[in-house]
């Protein structure tokens, strides 16, 4: 009876099929956490500007133009059709930071509130133009000003990002970030430090 010859993969080979095996992995899994991480939080920006956006459409329903809303009514007149929950208070003594690492105590004062589904936001009615701040994931991390935190003002045009044309453009310099986030819904800072936000 003739036996036949089989062949098998040596000890060797195999290492070596699960080391190539493990080098791809190692290059390719941190490169599809951050696409994940990115799509997480410019979904999350959309969704903050679209809360804020649709609330104003309703309130102009139901006041007016803005344009002529009084500033002192804001506060009052977005908690009737946002979802905020009255049941959780914020951590004042959280802070933000921009890229740089600077620190800004973002939820302090008045008119700071928490959505059901967990953000952070603030009205404030003290700048020439109101606007809203917001952490699109509440407490967790990073919370860097331009990645998980944003600023939406309510100009006589509706509700816009902060980084378009005639919103403020001072300090911290990474909110105006804001704006490429909902344009291009990519936070390329996310992959490479930046000095500045690319232009829109």
């Amino acid at each position: 009876m003739k036996l036949l010859n089989k062949k098998a993969y040596t000890l060797a080979e195999t290492l070596l099929t699960l080391a190539i095996i493990g080098v791809i992995a190692a290059m390719t899994i941190p490169a599809l956490k951050n696409e994940a991480e990115e799509k997480k939080f410019v979904t999350l920006t959309q969704k903050a500007f679209n809360t804020v956006s649709d609330a104003t459409v309703r309130l102009e329903t139901k006041h007016g133009n803005s344009m002529f809303w009084t500033k002192s009514k804001y506060p009052e007149w977005y908690k009737e059709v946002i979802n905020f929950d009255t049941g959780i208070s914020v951590n004042t003594e959280l802070k933000g930071s921009d890229f740089s690492g600077t620190e800004y105590s973002l939820w302090n004062g008045e008119n700071v509130f928490v959505g059901t589904d967990g953000m952070y936001w603030k009205i404030d009615t003290n700048a020439n133009n109101p606007n809203f701040i917001v952490d699109i994931n509440g407490s967790q991390l990073p919370n860097v000003i331009g990645i998980d935190i944003h600023a939406f003002y309510l100009t006589d045009d509706g509700v816009v990002p902060q980084g378009v044309s005639g919103t403020s453009n001072k300090s911290p310099w990474s909110a105006c970030c804001t704006a490429y986030v909902i344009k291009y819904n990519k936070m390329p800072w996310l992959k490479a430090p930046m000095e500045k936000c690319p232009s829109l």
